[in-house]
C-alpha cells in the first residue's frame, strides 16, 4: 500500500462529487453536510477556495454545457447557476417516500445525460451485517437516466440498496456502477446511442472485507479506481476486476476522486470527517494521488445536448 498525505487541511464535513474544470484548473466539490460546494483554484500554490451555499443538502453535482451546474438533491434534479440561482428541473422521490429513499450519486454519460440512482435508507441505515438482504425484501434503490430533453428514464427499477458510483470505459461500451451496501460494482453492456444498459455482471466483490466502495472513476485503459468508506483506501482494479493497487489515506472515510492535470494521471480524493462531523486524522482534506496510471483519465462529460 502507498500512504498518501492530504495537501489540503480537513473543511468538509462530508466531501463528495469533485469535478475537475481543466480551463480555468478550479477544483469543484461538494460538503454535503452542510449544503456547500466549494470551488479550489489550483493555479497556483495558495489554492484560493470560495463557497456557493445551496438551501437544502445536495447528494452529488455535474457541470452543465450551458454554464453551472446540475444536481442531485436528496429528492430530484436541480440547475444551478454560479450565481447562486437554483431551478427546480424534475422531482424523483415523492413526498410519501422521502422518509425512507433518498437521491445519492451521479454521472453524465458520453452523450450529455445524467445517471444517478437512489438508497434504500431503511435496510442502509439498519443493523444488519452488510450485505444481507433480507429472504423476500426487494430494496427500493432505483437507477435513473435524466436526458437534456427533460425526460426521466426508469433504467432499474428496485433492487439496490446504495446506488453510488457511476463512470463509463473510454470507448464508452460498458458501464460502471455501484451498490455500497452490497460491496459490489457492477458492469453493464451499454449502448451510448440509446442510453441503455444490459447484461449485468459484477465486476468487483469486496465482501468480507473492511469498508464500503463509494464513489468511482475510470482511466483510458479500463482500470476502474473506487473510493472506499470506511477503510482509508483507494482501490485500482483492471479490466477483469483484479485489484492491481491500493493508496491508503490518512482519513477513515474516503468518497470520490476526480482526474485532475495537463495529462489527467492524478487524482484528487475527497475524504469525510469521523462520524460526519469530528475532525479525526486528515478526514475532511483533500488528497492527491499522482501518476496513477499510464493512460489518462476519462475525463466528465457535461450535461446537455452534444
Amino acid at each position: 500500500m502507498d500512504p498518501v498525505e492530504s495537501f489540503i487541511e480537513p473543511h468538509t464535513a462530508l466531501g463528495e462529487s469533485p469535478l475537475w474544470r481543466a480551463s480555468d484548473q478550479t477544483l469543484h466539490y461538494l460538503d454535503v453536510l452542510n449544503n456547500t460546494i466549494h470551488i479550489l483554484d489550483l493555479s497556483s500554490t495558495s489554492y484560493a477556495r470560495r463557497k456557493i451555499q445551496c438551501p437544502e443538502p445536495v447528494a452529488s453535482m455535474n457541470f452543465c454545457r450551458q454554464g453551472g451546474y446540475i444536481l442531485c438533491t436528496f429528492t430530484g434534479v436541480v440547475k444551478l447557476g454560479e450565481d447562486g440561482t437554483w431551478t427546480e428541473l424534475v422531482k424523483v422521490i415523492p413526498s410519501e417516500q422521502q422518509a425512507s429513499v433518498r437521491l445519492n450519486d451521479s454521472a453524465v454519460d458520453p452523450l450529455g445525460r445524467l445517471w444517478f440512482g437512489s438508497i434504500d435508507k431503511c435496510l442502509d441505515e439498519s443493523d444488519l451485517a452488510r450485505p444481507v438482504v433480507p429472504t423476500g425484501y426487494k430494496p427500493a434503490g432505483c437507477l435513473y437516466r435524466y436526458d437534456p430533453d427533460d425526460t426521466l428514464h426508469v433504467q432499474e427499477d428496485g433492487g439496490i440498496v446504495c446506488s453510488n458510483g457511476i463512470g463509463w470505459t473510454a470507448d464508452q461500451t460498458t458501464m460502471f456502477h455501484t451498490d455500497s451496501y452490497r460491496q459490489l460494482v457492477w458492469a453493464y453492456d451499454f449502448d451510448q446511442t440509446t442510453g441503455e444498459v444490459a447484461n449485468r455482471r459484477v465486476h468487483v466483490d469486496r465482501s468480507g472485507q473492511q469498508g464500503e466502495p463509494d464513489g468511482l472513476i475510470v482511466d483510458s485503459e479500463g482500470n476502474v479506481f473506487t473510493f472506499i468508506w470506511d477503510a482509508s483506501l483507494v482501490e485500482k482494479y483492471d479490466r477483469g476486476g483484479r485489484l492491481l493497487q491500493t493508496w491508503t489515506l490518512n482519513a477513515p472515510s474516503v468518497t470520490h476522486g476526480a482526474w485532475v492535470g495537463q495529462e489527467m494521471q492524478d487524482i484528487i480524493v475527497t475524504t469525510a470527517m469521523k462520524n460526519t462531523g469530528e475532525c479525526s486524522d486528515e478526514g475532511g482534506g483533500l488528497f492527491r494521488l499522482e501518476n496513477v496510471t499510464l493512460g489518462r483519465g476519462v475525463e466528465k462529460t457535461y450535461w446537455g445536448e452534444l
